[in-house]
């Protein structure tokens, strides 16, 4: 039957898409496509090319990508709300993958006012902060992606409410709000360990591991490096371990230089005549009183 053929391909075609086997995702979509075209089926033909739309963007195939949502929201236009709030949201993907942001942001402010379904518009506000993310506007950002998680959280899609919560996380990180950056990412950490969502915890730790360098806590950054490299070498994730081993090495650098600068303090102050003790002495001049980060 050629409903059922569609339909196996469809899914078959999403599963390699979700592995990252972009390739033989449009292949199957584009027999997908094939049977729908063959039998009428233009609800088939639309599902077909956005779906074909999504794995050419995945590769970088931005123009191809662009084409297939056209032609996808062309055999749309009856429809009562005009274009698509989800086709909006893979446009707008798509032209932010192209660095368009001034077109990206436009097409998910459409998507996010057409939206019928509360998660569509979700989608649609994280897509938005991602978005200004990418241009410095990081308080912005918080904005969009704590009404996603509002969202999410109210519909009860932990895991994109995990992803919202690492997301307003990261921009605290770029804020220089360290603290407040690790405990909005420990949190989402703790989500998606519980939703199984392994491949973006590994994306958490490497930001939750800038910040804690950023805080002079070496040993706890360390950490979380090692249990990321730990998760990309489970999930294959080739093109992740470059970047682990980046800042793994650039934490321990940290480290190190600092366990040097305090050894040599410590050393010079060892030859000072009991000079060591001067911030601990209640006769020096009230000096004490300077503790804290150096």
């Amino acid at each position: 039957r050629p409903d059922t053929a569609i339909l196996v391909f469809r899914m078959l075609g999403l599963s390699y898409k979700s592995l990252g086997q972009f390739a033989t995702g449009i292949q199957l979509h584009e027999q997908e496509r094939a049977i729908a075209e063959q039998v009428g089926d233009r609800e088939g033909c639309v599902i077909a090319c956005d779906n074909l739309g999504m794995c050419h963007d995945a590769l970088g195939h931005f123009e191809k990508a662009i084409g297939l949502y056209g032609q996808a929201q062309a055999m749309e236009e009856e429809a009562t709300d005009g274009r698509s709030a989800e086709r909006c949201i893979n446009l707008g993907i798509t032209y932010r993958n192209m660095s368009d942001h001034k077109t990206a942001i436009k097409l998910l402010e459409e998507a996010r006012v057409i939206a019928e379904d509360q998660n569509v518009q979700a989608k649609a506000c994280s897509n938005l902060g991602i978005c200004h993310f990418s241009l410095g506007e990081y308080n912005t950002a918080i904005v969009l992606h704590e009404q996603a998680r509002a969202i999410f959280e109210e519909t009860g899609n932990r895991g994109s409410q995990a992803k919202a919560c690492g997301n307003i996380g990261t921009c605290y990180e770029a804020l220089g709000k360290y603290d407040e950056g690790v405990r909005l990412l420990e949190e989402a950490r703790a989500m998606l360990q519980e939703v199984g969502d392994r491949a973006n915890e590994a994306i958490m730790l490497i930001v939750l591991g800038r910040c804690k360098t950023a805080l002079g806590e070496y040993a706890h950054a360390i950490t979380c490096h090692n249990q990321r490299w730990a998760l990309v070498q489970e999930l294959h994730l080739m093109n992740e371990q470059a970047s682990t081993a980046l800042e793994l090495g650039v934490v321990t650098w940290a480290k190190a230089r600092v366990e040097h600068r305090d050894a040599a303090r410590g050393a010079s102050l060892s030859h000072s005549g009991g000079a060591a003790f001067l911030f601990a002495s209640p006769t020096a001049g009230g000096v004490g009183q300077l503790g804290g980060p150096a």
